[in-house]
C-alpha cells in the first residue's frame, strides 16, 4: 500500500508508512504530429486501408541542418500513443455515477440501517424487499423466499457463484433467528447451533461456500464468532483473544484463499471493540492501533490479506474515528469515518462515518498508491440522492452503498477485456450483455476488437479505450442514454476505435480513431491528435448534429473513383461543421480526369463552414497523388469543401514534390540548385536517379580502344521529360558534338537503365574528351 494521510490529522505519534513507489505513467511526446515542410499543404503519398483498418502515411519532414527525409509515421504515433504498463490499474472517476438499483422498485428494496450492502464479481447485489432476501441484477430484483418454517429471510452477503448467506425468521428479534444458505436457483440449508443461541448473524460468505457471523443467547449482547464450512450446518466457536470476555467476538469477513483469513472484533467490555483476524480458524491475532485507541474493529479483508476499518483514537478527552487499513508494516491512516471494503487491487471504499449512522456520512473512495481520497457522493448525478455510503465494491469497481433518499444506490461499471461479440454474455467480466443501466467501458492490454449487438441496444455511457476496437455492424444500433445517469457520451480514448456500420445514437467524443460507414445521431467533437476515417474502403460517415475538429486531429480521405459513398470517401453532416486547423489527408487510388470535384462534405444544413484545414485557406491549391486539386469551402449549396482536380504534374514536377516538398522551378528545387552540395545540379540528379539530398558520386568510366572511346552511364526510366545524351571534343577549346556516336543498351531493371555511348576516335579526328548532358523542354 502508498502511503496514506488523514484529511484532518489527530495528534496521533509519528506512523512509519511504507513509501510510495514510483509508477509509471502515460507519457505523451510534447508534439508527436508530423511537422509539414512548409510548402506541402498534404501529407503526401498517404497509403490508407481500411478494410485491415491499418493506416501509414509518409511524411516529408524538415529537419533542422539536415536534408529532408522521408519518414513512415503510423495512426500510433498520430495519437501520440506511449503505452507503458500502470499497476495497479485504477478506473477513471468519471466512470462512477450514482444510480438507483431498480428505479421502479426503489422504495420496497429495504436495507437496514446496521447492514451494509454487498456486491459479488458478477454484478449481483445482496438485499431485502419486505420481508425476503433479494438479489438485484441488471436492473430486476430476484426475491429469494425462504426455507420451510421461516417467516422472514433477510440477506447479508452474496459470493461469485450467487450463494447467499442470509439471517431467517423474524429480523425484528421478536423470534428466534438462524443462518441459512441459499444456493441458485432456489436451494436452502439452514445451519443448527448451540442450545441457547437465540440470535445469529451472517456477516460474509467467501468464493467456496464458507460463511462467517456471530450469535448469541440474545439479541443485542455481544456474543461469540463462528464460521461455517462449505456443506456444514453446524458452525465452529472462533475464540475471543486471550484474556478478553468470554462470549464477545464477532466474525465481520473472509477472504477467498485456501487458508482463509477472518477480520472482525473482540471486546474488552461491551462497548471497547478490538480489531482481529482469526486465521484458519485459530486463535486471533490482535491488529495493530494507535495510542490513545479506545476502539477498533476489522470490517473487510482481501485475497492479499490486507484488512480494512477503523480506529476510534482520544486526544484531550475528544475521541476521533479514522477509515484504517492493516498490511504487513502495520496500520495506516485512510482519512476520516470507516473503510467498509477493498478489492485484491487494493482499491478501498468507505464512509466518513460509521456505517451504522449514515445521515450525515459521506462516500468515498481510495486507490493504491495514490494518497488522495476522492468522494463518490461529490459523483452523483441524480440531485434527489445524497450518497451517505460505500459498503461494497468489486473487482469490476462497481460499488454499492446507501442514501439518504432512496435507501441505496450503485454505481456500476461494465469492464470488457477480451475480445468477442457483445451479446455473448459469458465474455463479459460482469457476466451480463449490457442494459440501460449500466456505464459500459470497453478496454484491455492488447489488441482486441468487439463486434457490437446483434439488436438495438441501449446503455447509459459507452467509453471505448486500450485498444480496443468496437464494431458496429449494419443494422446495429447502441443508443447512448443520459436520462439513467452520467452524461449519455460515447467517447472514444486515446488508444481506442470505434467503427461506425450501424448507429450510435448519442454525442461521441474522439481522441482515438472514428471509423466507418454508419450514422451518428449527434454531434461528434473530435479532439486533437483524434483520427476521423470516413468509409469503409471507401463510404460514408453520417453524423445527424454538429462535427468539431480540433487542431492537431487528422481527417483522411480515399478517392478511389467519381461516385460518393461507393468511390470515395464522405462524411455527410446536418449541422455545423468547425474546422480549427485540423489536418486533411487524402489517398488517391486512380487518376483522376482534369476538372473532376469531390465533395468530401456534404453539408445538408444550412450554416457555412467555421475555419479552414491547416495551411489550405479558401480557393488554395495542393498537391496530390500527382495531381493539382484546389479546395473550397463554399462549394455546391455554398457550405460543402469540395476538392477539383486542377492538373496532372510532370515526371519532374512530381520529383520535386516528393523530395522537396515543391513542384515549382524555384529555390532548392530549381534545375540548377545543388542542394547537397555534391557537384551535382539537381536536373542532373532526376537524370540520374540519385537522390537531391544525399552526396552522390557519379562513376562514367571512360574506355579508349583503337578505333573509338566507350562511356557507360545509367538513367533513370521515370525521368521521361528529360533528355540524356553524350557529347565529345577533341581538346576542350573546341564545340561539343555528338555526331556519330551511337548507343547499345547494357542492362535494365528495377526502374535503371545502363547505357554504352561508342564516340569515334580516329587520327584525322582524335577525341579524346566526352560528358553526358541532361536537358529539358
Amino acid at each position: 500500500m502508498g502511503e496514506c494521510q488523514p484529511l484532518q490529522p489527530p495528534r496521533l505519534p509519528q506512523i512509519k508508512q511504507p513509501t510510495n513507489p514510483k509508477i509509471p505513467m502515460k507519457t505523451q511526446d510534447q508534439d508527436q504530429r508530423p511537422k509539414l515542410y512548409e510548402r506541402c499543404s498534404v501529407l503526401p503519398r498517404q497509403t490508407i486501408r481500411k478494410k485491415r483498418l491499418s493506416f501509414s502515411l509518409d511524411i516529408l519532414q524538415k529537419q533542422a541542418a539536415s536534408p529532408l527525409v522521408c519518414h513512415q509515421v503510423y495512426a500510433a504515433a498520430l495519437m501520440g500513443l506511449a503505452l507503458m504498463a500502470i499497476t495497479p490499474t485504477a478506473p477513471a472517476l468519471d466512470l462512477f455515477r450514482v444510480v438507483l438499483l431498480s428505479p421502479l422498485e426503489a422504495p420496497e428494496l429495504y436495507p437496514q440501517a446496521w447492514w451494509r450492502f454487498k456486491i459479488n464479481n458478477a454484478g449481483d447485489v445482496i438485499g431485502n424487499r419486505g420481508d425476503q432476501a433479494a438479489v438485484w441484477r441488471n436492473g430486476t430484483i430476484t426475491l429469494l423466499g425462504m426455507p420451510s418454517t421461516a417467516t422472514n429471510s433477510n440477506g447479508f452477503d452474496i459470493n461469485d457463484s450467487g450463494v447467499v448467506a442470509c439471517q431467517v425468521n423474524n429480523i425484528f428479534f421478536v423470534e428466534e433467528n438462524s443462518v441459512a444458505i441459499w444456493t441458485p436457483p432456489g436451494s436452502w440449508r439452514r445451519t443448527t447451533f448451540p442450545s441457547g443461541d437465540r440470535f445469529t448473524v451472517p456477516s460474509a460468505i467467501s468464493n467456496n461456500g464458507s460463511c462467517v457471523g456471530s450469535s448469541s443467547v440474545a439479541a443485542g449482547i455481544p456474543g461469540l464468532a463462528f464460521f461455517l464450512a462449505p456443506g456444514a450446518e453446524t458452525p465452529i466457536r472462533l475464540s475471543p483473544v486471550s484474556g478478553q470476555l468470554h462470549i464477545n467476538c464477532a466474525a465481520l469477513g473472509i477472504n477467498n484463499n485456501a487458508s482463509p483469513w477472518i477480520p472482525g472484533v473482540s471486546f474488552t467490555d461491551v462497548n471497547a471493540p478490538l480489531a482481529v483476524v482469526w486465521k484458519n480458524n485459530t486463535n486471533p491475532e490482535a491488529l495493530a492501533r494507535f495510542v490513545g485507541t479506545t476502539a477498533s474493529g476489522a470490517m473487510a479483508i482481501n485475497d492479499g490479506n490486507v484488512s480494512v476499518g477503523y480506529c476510534n483514537v482520544e486526544t484531550n478527552n475528544v475521541v476521533s474515528q479514522y477509515a484504517v487499513y492493516w498490511d504487513s508494516t502495520g496500520i495506516h491512516v485512510i482519512t476520516s469515518g470507516v473503510a467498509n471494503d477493498i478489492t485484491n487491487s487494493g482499491v478501498i471504499v468507505g464512509s466518513t462515518i460509521q456505517t451504522y449512522s449514515i445521515s450525515s456520512s459521506l462516500a468515498w473512495i481510495k486507490f493504491p498508491f495514490d494518497s488522495t481520497v476522492y468522494s463518490l457522493t461529490a459523483l452523483q448525478s441524480n440531485s434527489s440522492l445524497t450518497l451517505n455510503t460505500a459498503d461494497g465494491i468489486n473487482s469490476n469497481y462497481q460499488i454499492v452503498g446507501r442514501c439518504s433518499s432512496g435507501g441505496y444506490s450503485a454505481l456500476p461499471v461494465l469492464v470488457r477485456n477480451v475480445g468477442g461479440s457483445w451479446n455473448t454474455a459469458s465474455a463479459w467480466n460482469m457476466g451480463i450483455t449490457p442494459k440501460s443501466v449500466h456505464p459500459v467501458r470497453l478496454e484491455s492490454s492488447a489488441a482486441i476488437t468487439v463486434t457490437g449487438p446483434t439488436t438495438a441496444i441501449t446503455v447509459s455511457e459507452l467509453t471505448v479505450g486500450n485498444n480496443t476496437r468496437l464494431e458496429v455492424q449494419s443494422t446495429q444500433s447502441i443508443s447512448v442514454v443520459g436520462n439513467v445517469f452520467g452524461n449519455g457520451n460515447t467517447v472514444v480514448t486515446s488508444s481506442g476505435m470505434l467503427v461506425v456500420g450501424g448507429q450510435v445514437t448519442s454525442p461521441v467524443t474522439v481522441n482515438g480513431i472514428l471509423a466507418g460507414a454508419g450514422t451518428i445521431n449527434g454531434n461528434v467533437s473530435v479532439q486533437s491528435n483524434g483520427i476521423v476515417l470516413p468509409g469503409t474502403s471507401p463510404g460514408k460517415l453520417s453524423v445527424n448534429g454538429n462535427l468539431s475538429l480540433a487542431s492537431g486531429s487528422i481527417v483522411a480521405f480515399e478517392i478511389n473513383g467519381n461516385a460518393p459513398g461507393t468511390q470515395y470517401d464522405q462524411i455527410q453532416t446536418s449541422g455545423t461543421v468547425s474546422l480549427s486547423n485540423a489536418i486533411l489527408v487524402l489517398a488517391a487510388g486512380f487518376s483522376p480526369t482534369l476538372g473532376d470535384a469531390f465533395v468530401v462534405f456534404d453539408n445538408t444544413g444550412t450554416s457555412p463552414v467555421n475555419g479552414t484545414f491547416s495551411g489550405m485557406p479558401e480557393g488554395s491549391t495542393f498537391i496530390n497523388n500527382g495531381f493539382r486539386f484546389q479546395i473550397t469551402y463554399q462549394g455546391n449549396t455554398g457550405n460543402d469543401i469540395v476538392l477539383t482536380v486542377l492538373s496532372a504534374l510532370t515526371p519532374i514536377e512530381n520529383w520535386r514534390f516528393a523530395n522537396f516538398g515543391t513542384a515549382a522551378n524555384t529555390g532548392a528545387a530549381a534545375d540548377e540548385a545543388d542542394f547537397d552540395g555534391d557537384k551535382l545540379s539537381n536536373l542532373v540528379e532526376y537524370g540520374f536517379g540519385t537522390s537531391p539530398t544525399t552526396s552522390n558520386v557519379l562513376s562514367t568510366p571512360l574506355i579508349r580502344s583503337e578505333n573509338e572511346i566507350t562511356l557507360d552511364y545509367t538513367t533513370s526510366d521515370t525521368a521521361a521529360d528529360v533528355t540524356v545524351f553524350v557529347e565529345s571534343n577533341i581538346d576542350l577549346g573546341s564545340s561539343w558534338t555528338g555526331d556519330g556516336i551511337t548507343y547499345e543498351i547494357l542492362s535494365s531493371n528495377s526502374g535503371r537503365t545502363t547505357r554504352r555511348a561508342h564516340i569515334p576516335s580516329s587520327n584525322s579526328e582524335p577525341r579524346r574528351f566526352a560528358r553526358v548532358k541532361v536537358t529539358r523542354p
